[in-house]
């Protein structure tokens, strides 16, 4: 084909351009423009050819994995489905393929949707489903590796693993035994740098079957020296080794900047510069691997902050990798639990995942599923629901319905009607999902001890508690055994048994599953996450119903330290805190402390005044009711009070309202204050007819205490009438579920009442 002036006099302009810009960013020097010129005009002459015709062929090999020791070959009789292709292909001698797409022209997608051969497992799991850009140049690269190699080398990796951890601990122990011998060190910090090194060696331990499977799989072929002995150590489990040779590299953000400068590059002389293209790719798959092999070696030192770091360096370098944003959501939202986010990452792989695989493919169903679960822990267990049932209806519609996913979605849906403290749905739902895993041939012992706790949590909210601990002893002994004694899994199933034996008042049980849990997490955790702060939160309450308030007070404080961290210095998980621990203080005899933490409260609530007024209100109704469950009427009328203004200042009207009147009434009640009982009552049935309606049985239950007070007030005309609204509002209801207490006992007063 002949190639017009003008279209050629456009390329060496635009050659031209590149190798400024590239020389701009590379500082070459003019004695390498020869060289550069010659390798450019190459590519752009090549490219200039073939963009004008239709594609012939795509070509394509199969290898096996280059190990150290193992070069790579051709893999013959590996059977290759091409979506837009009517026929399966399969390599041949060398791992060699080849195929033509009638129409494709160069640039043009496919698919490959299937790649199988027995006895052999595909490396890239996301190769299927990916689009490749067709085209005669640039061959198709599968790599596949043997199934009984791959299990040698895991078993090789791990026994070196395990070795060398084993060896390390070893030497440790015997050079702290040693310092302790020779008193250089106290008992205590002893017992410190022991307790230390044994949470990073059994971290170590449980990292040790995903590193294996990670560089197990590890592809050798065209690795920098440097490289492969960076491997070599973190497959010896030489982590400080490894760690030191990423550091020679030089410094990441330089490294970054380099790359960054580059796709700017590649970006405007895409198709011209394929030598800068491939240096682009090998640095950016080079500087993942280093960001990989730094998550590997922070999460084994429990620096969950820096693991995350490095995984969110990944996910911004490679943004269309599903599978590392979901491990990446994961991470932060197990670890971390900042769940916005990590709410942000999972939606970021719903949107890749329908881009990439369509609406009801399984990753699609996947993130809707993580999606939700966020939603439930963030307390939206409505939206949490929409979204399980959405995952739930893509499992069951894929082509071959995958069961495991099938019962988790019915386990997860049960968990928001837990949420919702709808026990008869969550038990619907739980028994649906352990049914499908127990028939399964071999069921998984997590996703078992998953539906066996949410069973715990509803047989404890029921009232049955010997089916609950039941249930909490199954889901614990499935934890230890799948994720290990002192895994995070683990601990929340202590955490469960604890609440249990706490509710039965069983305080010394209670103590021993709390500290078993809080020993866990302070290690794998951190004192910051939510799971430590409710566990201190937990011990402090129940040393405070034994009268240890000492120990209580301790307890409360460090999760007043931990919610500062996590939940934020004037959030209401904070003053809560603040609350209990001036509890605590006024039952020491403490008034000047009780003072000083009422103070920190109200400091708070006048830096919640102005536009978030209305929060600021809520924040005080529960203030106040966390000192009137405690009888500290005078704190909790301070904090009802100063609801009451903030409501009356705003305008605002709601339940929160009514309450914040209602609560005032029963403290006065109690105290044989009746008259301003009566007033409080009657501002909150005034409320509760604006907001919900005269036939509301919120607003029912308001004039039976209206009628309470006037009966203590020798009026009982008035408390008859109160009274028989009452009862007409609730009889003429058409559920009466939860009302048939009230009902009765509305009954009996105005049996009473009747002349």
């Amino acid at each position: 084909m002949v190639v017009g002036k003008q279209p050629y006099i456009f390329l060496c302009l635009l050659i031209e351009i590149t190798i400024i810009l590239y020389l701009c960013i590379q500082n070459i020097t003019i004695t390498h423009m020869d060289r550069m010129m010659k390798k450019l005009c190459a590519v752009a002459l090549l490219w200039l050819g073939i963009t004008t015709c239709a594609m012939a062929q795509q070509a394509g090999i199969v290898r096996t994995l280059e190990r150290p020791g193992k070069p790579s070959v051709g893999v013959e009789g590996v059977t290759i489905n091409v979506l837009e292709y009517p026929n399966a292909i399969v390599s041949k001698k060398g791992g060699k393929f080849s195929f033509t797409i009638n129409g494709k022209r160069q640039g043009d997608s496919y698919t490959i949707s299937r790649v199988q051969k027995k006895g052999y497992t595909l490396v890239d799991k996301q190769l299927k489903g990916r689009r490749y850009a067709y085209s005669s140049t640039v061959p198709v690269e599968i790599v596949m590796v043997a199934d009984d190699q791959l299990e040698k080398d895991k078993k090789r990796i791990e026994d070196r693993a395990y070795n060398r951890a084993k060896k390390n601990y070893d030497e440790k122990v015997a050079t702290l035994e040693k310092q302790l011998s020779e008193k250089t060190i106290s008992e205590r910090e002893y017992r410190a740098k022991y307790e230390e090194l044994n949470a990073n060696y059994n971290n170590y331990i449980q990292l040790i079957d995903e590193m294996a499977e990670r560089y197990a799989t590890t592809d050798h072929k065209g690795l920098s020296d440097i490289n492969r002995q960076i491997l070599e150590c973190i497959e010896n489990a030489d982590l400080e080794r490894a760690d030191s040779l990423i550091n020679t590299k030089g410094d990441f953000g330089q490294r970054e900047r380099e790359i960054a400068n580059k796709q700017e590059l590649y970006q405007k002389a895409q198709n011209l510069t394929q030598q800068l293209e491939d240096d682009l790719l090998a640095e950016l798959k080079d500087l993942i691997q280093d960001y990989y092999n730094k998550y590997t070696i922070n999460v084994g030192a429990y620096r969950n902050d820096s693991a995350a770091y490095y995984l969110e360096r990944i996910v911004r370098l490679y943004p269309n990798n599903v599978g590392m944003i979901s491990k990446t959501a994961d991470f932060i939202d197990n670890y971390l639990a900042d769940y916005q986010r990590a709410l942000g990452y999972y939606q970021q792989g719903l949107n890749l995942a329908r881009e990439q695989f369509g609406e009801n493919d399984h990753w699609t169903g996947y993130f809707c599923e993580r999606i939700g679960l966020l939603l439930d822990k963030l307390g939206d267990e409505d939206q949490a629901l929409e979204w399980q049932h959405k995952a739930l209806s893509i499992y069951e519609q894929e082509a071959e319905p995958d069961s495991a996913s099938i019962s988790m979605s019915y386990t997860l849906i049960g968990r928001a009607y837990i949420s919702k403290q709808e026990y008869d749905k969550a038990l619907q739902y739980t028994l649906k999902g352990l049914e499908l895993r127990e028939r399964a041939a071999e069921p998984d012992s997590a996703s078992l001890a998953q539906s066996y706790n949410n069973l715990g949590v509803i047989y404890t909210a029921l009232g049955n508690v010997e089916k609950a601990l039941e249930y909490h002893a199954k889901a614990l002994n499935l934890r230890e055994e799948y994720y290990g004694k002192d895994d995070a899994e683990t601990a929340f199933s202590c955490m469960n048994i604890c609440s249990v034996y706490a509710k039965t008042n069983d305080i010394d049980k209670a103590m021993e599953y709390n500290q078993r849990a809080l020993d866990i997490y302070q290690k794998v955790l951190g004192p910051d996450h939510p799971y430590t702060i409710s566990l201190h939160n937990t011990a402090a309450e129940l040393y405070f119903k034994q009268g240890s308030y000492e120990m209580a007070l301790e307890r409360f404080q460090q999760a007043l330290e931990g919610s500062k961290h996590y939940y934020g210095e004037e959030s209401y998980e904070t003053i809560k805190m603040l609350a209990k621990i001036a509890i605590t203080h006024r039952l020491m005899g403490h008034d000047d402390q009780v003072k000083q933490f009422i103070q920190k409260i109200d400091d708070i609530m006048g830096r919640h005044n102005g536009d978030d007024s209305e929060q600021a209100a809520e924040i005080c109704y529960a203030t106040g009711k966390i000192f009137k469950n405690d009888k500290s009427y005078n704190e909790a009328l301070h904090f009802f009070e100063y609801a009451q203004r903030i409501f009356q200042a705003t305008g605002i009207e709601n339940g929160t309202t009514a309450a914040a009147y209602s609560h005032p009434g029963h403290i006065f009640y109690e105290q044989g204050l009746f008259d301003k009982a009566l007033k409080c009552y009657q501002q909150a049935l005034d409320i509760e007819k604006r907001v919900l309606g005269e036939q509301h049985p919120f607003t029912a239950i308001c004039h039976h205490y209206v009628a309470n007070a006037y009966c203590q007030l020798g009026d009982n005309r008035l408390a008859l009438q109160h009274d028989q609204q009452a009862l007409d509002i609730l009889e003429q209801m058409p559920d009466k579920t939860g009302y048939e207490g009230s009902i009765a006992e509305i009954k009996e007063s105005i049996k009473k009442l009747k002349p």
